[in-house]
């Protein structure tokens, strides 16, 4: 596989809660980080690195790390023949809302502690995560706003079988601004960030004939799936275009 063509000037981190083998092909340097690792910890090995190591910023700061997102559950509540009432299921309402935060060591980044990025401010040219949803947001989630229009509707007894569904508490909160973590990343580092809006699939596995076994290999994210998005620091989000394995 290619390297970047900056490669010798990058930097990768490597979150090891996502499984296979540290890609050699993004960056010359790569950092693992264990679940005891620190955010403060991290960014101050950036910063070290830029000013001792390469005596310039980083063009491509790489993160490859989980990215955290949620459905929003309600119940609905079964009404038999005789009147008694039972729970059916939950169900998940809004479908898929990216942007939460971001798994990192052993701490979660999001926009309440961003400004740990502060730490490398004019140090990284440009982040780029490999994960999932770091440009999401349920603000973008059409499948949410239908649920949320909806939920002053008149609620109607729905037939099921022999009983009734309910929803009694089929309220969701109000759309939160979307791309509001890719937002604050960028603004906090001073540099552009760049990410997916929606979950990401990657090999890190491949199949031994000899052994009949699995075994671990180079990561490989393949392409982007979903949007690609680039947040700046004055707050501006505009949607990319780039295979998964053009690496800017």
């Amino acid at each position: 596989m290619n390297h970047s063509p900056t490669y010798s000037q990058n930097l990768l981190i490597h979150d090891l809660s996502v499984e296979g083998i540290t890609p050699t092909y993004l960056a010359t340097r790569k950092y693992p980080v264990s679940n005891t690792d620190s955010l403060e910890e991290i960014f101050d090995f950036v910063k070290i690195y830029a000013d001792n190591t390469l005596g310039r910023p980083i063009a491509n700061l790489y993160v490859i790390c989980h990215g955290t997102y949620m459905n929003t559950y309600v119940s609905e509540r079964a009404v038999d023949p005789s009147g008694h009432e039972r729970t059916v299921r939950s169900i998940a309402c809004g479908g898929f809302r990216g942007g939460q935060s971001l798994k990192l060591g052993y701490d979660y980044l999001s926009i309440k502690n961003a400004d740990v990025l502060n730490r490398v401010k004019g140090r990284v040219s440009r982040i780029i995560f490999y994960s999932c949803g770091v440009a999401g947001g349920n603000a973008d989630d059409q499948e949410y706003k239908k649920d949320y229009n909806r939920r002053n509707k008149e609620r109607k007894p729905i037939p099921v079988c022999d009983s009734y569904v309910d929803r009694p508490n089929y309220r969701l909160l109000a759309p939160t601004p979307g791309k509001q973590l890719i937002i604050t990343l960028s603004r906090e580092a001073g540099c552009p960030v760049i990410g997916p809006d929606a979950i990401q699939r990657y090999s890190e596995k491949t199949y031994d004939p000899l052994y009949k076994t699995f075994r671990k290999k180079e990561i490989d994210f393949g392409e982007w799936e979903g949007q690609l998005y680039m947040a700046t620091p004055e707050g501006r989000v505009m949607p990319i275009w780039r295979a998964g394995n053009d690496y800017f």
